[in-house]
């Protein structure tokens, strides 16, 4: 989480503490072009329904996963 984190502030992003997750979501980042939601996960061909887009989210809003082969210090990214 906390690479993701530094990932987010490095590209310009304020991040916003969340009390508790945003469904699966577990970072948001606000930037002038707008929010991201980001989530670290295990594995891509896990993805379900939770991962979609939510009635009423900014159509601005983007959505990232980030996943971390073993010992890589970059994820592997996938926008949503």
């Amino acid at each position: 989480m906390e690479h993701s984190a530094a990932i987010l502030m490095a590209a310009g992003h304020r991040l916003v503490p969340l009390l508790q997750p945003i469904g699966p979501w577990q970072l948001l980042g606000v930037s002038p072009h707008g929010l991201v939601l980001l989530a670290v996960v295990e594995d891509f061909r896990a993805l379900g329904v939770l991962y979609g887009a939510r009635p009423g989210w900014p159509h601005f809003t983007r959505r990232i996963l980030d996943r971390y082969p073993s010992g890589a210090d970059w994820p592997e990214v996938l926008a949503l």
